[in-house]
């Protein structure tokens, strides 16, 4: 793999006949990195706050599964 092998159309390395992969856009330093991390509410995107809500999530159906089974 030669890195500085660089095509704006798909082919073959030069060097060593591999076919060439295409790069992937980076953030720039001009653009907006925060971007990356801030979905578009704003909010920070946490595994703190996933735990938080799958949380409540399950706390909520084992409440209604108990409230249903005291109606029956």
């Amino acid at each position: 793999m030669h890195p500085e092998i660089r095509q704006d159309r798909p082919g073959t390395c030069p060097k060593c006949s591999m076919t060439l992969e295409p790069v992937l856009p980076e953030l720039g330093e001009g653009e907006n990195q925060e971007l990356a991390l801030y979905p578009w509410t704003g909010w920070l995107l946490s595994p703190m706050i996933a735990a938080l809500a799958m949380s409540l999530s399950s706390a909520s159906v084992i409440a209604n599964a108990l409230r249903l089974r005291r109606q029956t």
